[in-house]
């Protein structure tokens, strides 16, 4: 009889197998599985602390959004509030849209 940690060791076990497959075949670059199938309770990326490589990690940031998330937050000292990032040249409203619930500007 599987008790309730056998379950969630199952479905842990299953996310990480199914997002590591769908990282290489629409992200072709390897994502550390437990990024976005976690519910996002458990993990947000922090914009004013994460470097290039992890903000690469958002849809539709590319390396050179996320350089610029980088400058910006460099030079104004971090952000205060997520519409704060439409600042950022080549970030839009329908990308802050679609990254918008996987980050936080706090800890």
């Amino acid at each position: 009889m599987y008790s309730r940690i056998h379950e969630v060791v199952l479905v842990l076990s299953a996310a990480i197998v199914l997002s590591t497959v769908y990282a290489v075949r629409y992200y072709r670059k390897p994502i550390p599985p437990f990024y976005f199938d976690l519910p996002q309770k458990y993990f947000l990326i922090n914009i004013n602390k994460a470097g290039r490589d992890v903000l690469e990690l958002l849809p539709r940031i590319g390396p050179g959004i996320a350089g610029e998330i980088e400058n910006m937050r460099v030079g104004k000292g971090g952000f205060t509030e997520l519409t704060n990032l439409l600042e950022v040249k080549g970030l839009s409203e329908g990308i802050l849209n679609k990254i918008k619930n996987k980050i936080t500007i706090s800890d």
